[in-house]
Order: C-alpha cells, then sequence, then structure tokens
C-alpha cells in the first residue's frame, strides 16, 4: 500500500513543521535504512511546492551525510540499521522523539525463532529505552511469519499497537475478490507485475 513512500512524506512534512525534534528510521541494515534517508533528501532539496512553503531547508555549514541530515530548523533524521549500536542517536538535547520502523526484519532473521527473538529483544531492551518517553513509534511491515515482529506487537505488546492491517485483496458486493491495489499487484498473472496470488505465495 505504497506505506514507505508515505511515511517518507510523513516525515518531510513533519520536520519542516518542527513536529519532532530528531527522528530515527530503523531498516533491516543501514543500507536499508539510508534508502529511506535518501527518498526524504531528494524531497527536501527539490519538492517545489514544499520549498515554496517552508522555504530551502539544507545550508551550507551542515554537511548531510547517507545515515544523517540536519535541517535549518535543526531538526534531525538519522538512519541505522537492525542490531546497530543506538549510542549517539541523541541530537543536542534531543532524544528521537519519532522512530520509523520500516520493515525491519528479513528473509534471514525471520526464519528461525532465535532471530525472531533477537530483534525483538534489541527493539525493546536497547532501542525504546533510549528514545524520548513520549516519542511517537510506527512500525511498517509485511509480515513474512505468523509470529514476525509486527504481528508479536499486534498480539503481545502491552499496551496494544494500535494497528492498521492493509490486505492485498478483499470480498467485493458480489462475494468475488478482488485486489486492493489493481496497478501495483493485480489479481491474475500480468506481464511485469506481481499478482496476487504470487505475493502471498511470497509470504
Amino acid at each position: 500500500a505504497a506505506k514507505s513512500t508515505i511515511a517518507e512524506e510523513d516525515i518531510v512534512l513533519d520536520a519542516c513543521a518542527r513536529l519532532f525534534h530528531n527522528c530515527v528510521i530503523v531498516g533491516s541494515s543501514e543500507t536499508r535504512a539510508t534508502e529511506r534517508l535518501q527518498a526524504i533528501a531528494h524531497e527536501l532539496e527539490n519538492n517545489e511546492p514544499m520549498l515554496t512553503f517552508y522555504g530551502r531547508q539544507r545550508t551550507t555549514n551542515r554537511q548531510w551525510t547517507q545515515t544523517k541530515i540536519v535541517l535549518r530548523n535543526g531538526v534531525v533524521i538519522q538512519a541505522i540499521g537492525r542490531d546497530q549500536a543506538v549510542r549517539g542517536l541523541k541530537h543536542l538535547d534531543w532524544r528521537p522523539d519519532y522512530v520509523l520502523l520500516d520493515d525491519i526484519e528479513d528473509r534471514e532473521t525471520v526464519q528461525t525463532r532465535e532471530g525472531r527473538d533477537k530483534t525483538i529483544r534489541w527493539l525493546f531492551s536497547e532501542l525504546i529505552p533510549v528514545v524520548d518517553p513520549r516519542a511517537r513509534i510506527r512500525c511498517l511491515a509485511t509480515p513474512m511469519d505468523s509470529d514476525s515482529v509486527p504481528v508479536r506487537l499486534i498480539r503481545d505488546a502491552k499496551p496494544r499497537w494500535p494497528s492498521l492491517v492493509v490486505p492485498i485483496k478483499k470480498l467485493d458486493s458480489a462475494g468475488q475478490w478482488e485486489p486492493v491495489w489493481a496497478e501495483r499487484y493485480p489479481l491474475r498473472p500480468t506481464p511485469g507485475k506481481i499478482s496476487v496470488d504470487e505475493l502471498e505465495e511470497q509470504y
């Protein structure tokens, strides 16, 4: 459902409006997290309507790196990989107050109970304790196992995490299956596109 793209847009607008001070994007690896940060940096530098409204956010005295950018208004956005050391995430006086967990599991780690436990342990014993107590933490994921981290957050976390589950297909008024995102995942095989059935087989 284009969840990562929507999250990127949300971070861009919230950063410009200074609705957070220190955002941390977490991916299954640092490379995956920096891909999100690069897309955000691109919008901050090239989105003309945003630039017209908020002005230029990159200044010459602040170098942007692959893993950290600091905006003109002082907001910082950082990218780290799952299991990475979380020391140094504090920016000036600000602990992370917005955390985006974006598909933090991969096929290798989700295959075993040990791998899934390691990820959930890192999340609750290392990452969450260093963020601001009032931080927003959002988890975006396509569950790859019935016991994967996003499933466990919905099922086991106390207090329960609010959740929105977007199916890849639904029953129409006539009781027939129809794809939720037909342009991206058609119900039947289409050249160059993954069908709903193929997507279900993957996960």
